[in-house]
């Protein structure tokens, strides 16, 4: 089987963005408390805010290409970007000060339950029907005893 160049980059590109997603936790823990490199523990909030200057560097540049060519479709949507981007800044903030509190690994155990969250949130808060596909592929069919 011999895959293309796209699909090879898009498999190299989901690779490095489950290893960056889970070298979080201990990257995040590995900062919040002083060690032998780093003489001083960083709080929660001034990790969020060092997160959040190497993202505007990237971010900031992009964006501003991307109100220039797409200004109505852009400004139209400006709360529930504002709306958005508080909500990743108050979830950042959380989880760099449960990052201080808690190990890695419970953090990592915590940050998988997001999607129960979601589909929890979405049930009472959405009204969402809890139907059969919005359950994961590995919880339905149920499996057949043998």
């Amino acid at each position: 089987m011999s895959l293309d160049r796209k699909t090879t980059l898009a498999l190299l590109a989901l690779a490095a963005a489950t290893i960056g997603w889970g070298s979080t936790f201990p990257a995040n823990r590995w900062i919040l408390k002083a060690t032998e490199f780093q003489s001083l523990a960083w709080p929660g909030l001034t990790l969020t805010v060092f997160r959040f200057l190497l993202v505007g560097i990237v971010v900031v540049p992009w964006a501003i290409v991307i109100i220039a060519r797409k200004r109505l479709a852009v400004l139209q949507d400006w709360l529930l970007l504002l709306l958005a981007s508080l909500a990743g800044t108050v979830y950042l903030l959380l989880m760099n000060t449960g990052h201080s509190y808690a190990s890695a690994s419970l953090n990592a155990v915590l940050g998988q339950a997001a999607p129960v969250i979601a589909f929890i949130g979405g049930l009472i808060f959405l009204r969402e029907a809890a139907t059969p596909a919005k359950l994961p592929d590995s919880c339905w069919p149920p499996p057949v005893p043998s």
